[in-house]
């Protein structure tokens, strides 16, 4: 799957996102934002079977007990693959994280990695201006995106952080614009 689909898919969902409720709870906002995900994850060309869906329990087969917030993958019990493998994108959200907590749910994105080999894990602290990903010490740190999403005024501001080749990078959006600020 390539990232900057996912990338711009994701900043995309996230601006449709602008009912003041969902910003009140990380049940809600995910909620919703898995409804915007799987519209715009129709119009790009997916690998055959893959699925998106929420708090998919991972248990013993998996060699986890984690529940993650959303998944991009292919079932590994319907289509004959190993529970490593057809494995896209992980989400872990977060309401209002603070570094402790952003950090907690990095090192669980890591684990995704190492166990399920997840290609790409997506942070997104609402209801929030931070991002924190320059506290994040693992080793993928080409695979982590950190994205900061507020809605100030009935406008919807979004923070992107990543990083590409050892060099960190900041972008900013706006609902109210189609590039980065």
């Amino acid at each position: 799957m390539n990232i900057n689909n996912l990338i711009n898919i994701s900043i995309e969902g996230l601006k449709t996102i602008k009912e003041e409720r969902f910003y009140y709870t990380e049940r809600g906002y995910q909620g919703r934002l898995y409804c915007s995900l799987q519209s715009k994850l129709d119009s790009l060309e997916v690998p055959e079977r893959a699925i998106i869906e929420m708090e998919y329990q991972k248990s013993s087969r998996h060699g986890m007990t984690q529940r993650p917030d959303i998944v991009i993958h292919i079932p590994a019990e319907f289509n004959d693959l190993e529970v490593n493998e057809g494995n896209f994108v992980v989400f872990a959200l977060k309401k209002k994280a603070n570094k402790e907590k952003a950090k907690e749910d990095f090192d669980k994105l890591d684990e995704m990695f190492e166990s399920l080999r997840y290609q790409f894990g997506f942070f997104i602290n609402i209801s929030s201006q931070k991002h924190f990903l320059e506290y994040y010490d693992g080793q993928y740190k080409d695979k982590i995106h950190s994205f900061a999403v507020n809605l100030i005024e009935n406008s919807i501001f979004i923070k992107h952080a990543y990083w590409k080749n050892g060099e960190f990078f900041t972008e900013e959006y706006n609902d109210n614009q189609d590039d980065f600020v």
